[in-house]
C-alpha cells in the first residue's frame, strides 16, 4: 500500500535530516487532484504552503499520511543538499554523458524515476545553490534551495515507482561540479532580470520552482506600466496557472501584485 511504504520513508528521510512534505501521486494514470489538465501530475504539493511546510518532526509527518495515506513523498532540496534532475526525452541523458566529460563524477546516492529518468544526490556542504533549468544541458535541471524532488517509493503518473539504484551513500560534490552549479545559478537569475527585453518567451516558458516569484515579480512590473492593476491581475493568474510548475497560490499573486502596484504608483509620482 502507497501509505505505509510512503510513509516508511518520509520517516527514514527526516531522520537522515532531509524535510519532506506530502505531494499527490497518480491512480490510473490520473493525478489524485482529479484534474484533467494537471500540469504537474502526481508532483504538485498536498500542504497549504508546499515546499515551504517541509519537515523533518516525525509526528507532522505521521499526521499528514494519515491525512492523505495515498501521497507520494518528496525531499526539500537545499540546505547542504542538492539533486541533478536527468531527463531522457529532452537530451539529458547526453547532457549527464557531456558533464562528466567535463567533471568526474564521483558515485553517490542515484535514484531511478518512474519516469524513466534519474535524480543524482549531492552533497553541497556550506554552499548555496539554487534551481536551474537545463543551464547544464537539455535535459539536466538543478534542485537546490527552493526546490524538491519526488522521492521513492513514489508513483509517478506512468504507474512506476522512484526507486533507488543500488547503495551508494550522498556523495559530496568535487568542487569542479560546484563552480558549474553555482555558475548556473547565477545565469539563470541574470537571464531572468533581463528577459523583459524578450517578453514573449518568457511568458511562454515554464518555470520551475525557485524562479516563480522572480518571473512573475517581473511580469508584475511589465504589465502594471500598461494596465489597471486588476487586469494584471487577472492576465498573471492565467499564465501562472498554465507555466509555473507548480503554480504558487493565488494569495501570492495578489500580494506581489500590491507590492509591485504600489511601487509603480509611486514611480509615477516621483515623475
Amino acid at each position: 500500500m502507497n501509505a505505509d511504504r510512503c510513509l516508511e520513508w518520509a520517516e527514514r528521510y527526516a531522520q537522515r535530516g532531509w524535510p519532506v512534505f506530502p505531494v499527490h501521486s497518480a491512480r490510473v494514470g490520473v493525478c489524485t487532484c482529479r484534474q484533467v489538465d494537471c500540469s504537474s501530475p502526481a508532483k504538485h504539493p498536498l500542504t497549504t504552503k508546499g515546499l515551504k511546510d517541509a519537515s523533518t518532526d516525525l509526528e507532522v509527518i505521521r499526521e499528514w499520511w494519515r491525512r492523505w495515506p495515498e501521497a507520494n513523498v518528496a525531499i526539500a532540496t537545499g540546505r547542504g543538499l542538492v539533486a541533478l534532475d536527468i531527463d531522457p526525452r529532452h537530451e539529458g541523458d547526453e547532457s549527464l554523458r557531456a558533464l562528466r566529460r567535463r567533471v568526474e563524477l564521483p558515485a553517490t546516492a542515484e535514484v531511478t524515476t518512474g519516469g524513466g529518468g534519474q535524480h543524482l544526490y549531492f552533497a553541497v556542504p556550506g554552499v548555496t545553490i539554487r534551481n536551474s533549468a537545463s543551464k547544464l544541458g537539455k535535459g539536466l535541471d538543478v534542485r537546490g534551495d527552493g526546490g524538491y524532488v519526488v522521492a521513492p517509493p513514489s508513483v509517478h503518473q506512468s504507474g512506476q515507482r522512484y526507486a533507488w539504484h543500488g547503495d551508494a551513500p550522498v556523495a559530496e560534490a568535487p568542487a569542479s561540479l560546484v563552480a558549474l552549479l553555482a555558475a548556473s545559478d547565477k545565469a539563470s537569475a541574470r537571464e531572468r532580470r533581463s528577459a523583459l527585453g524578450g517578453w514573449p518567451t518568457l511568458v511562454t516558458e515554464r518555470v520551475r520552482e525557485g524562479e516563480r516569484n522572480e518571473t512573475i515579480a517581473s511580469l508584475a512590473g511589465l504589465l502594471l506600466r500598461r494596465l489597471e492593476p486588476v487586469l494584471a491581475f487577472g492576465l498573471l493568474l492565467g499564465w501562472n496557472a498554465r507555466f509555473c510548475d507548480p503554480p504558487i497560490s493565488e494569495d501570492e499573486v495578489a500580494k506581489t501584485v500590491d507590492s509591485i502596484a504600489g511601487r509603480e504608483l509611486r514611480s509615477r509620482v516621483a515623475r
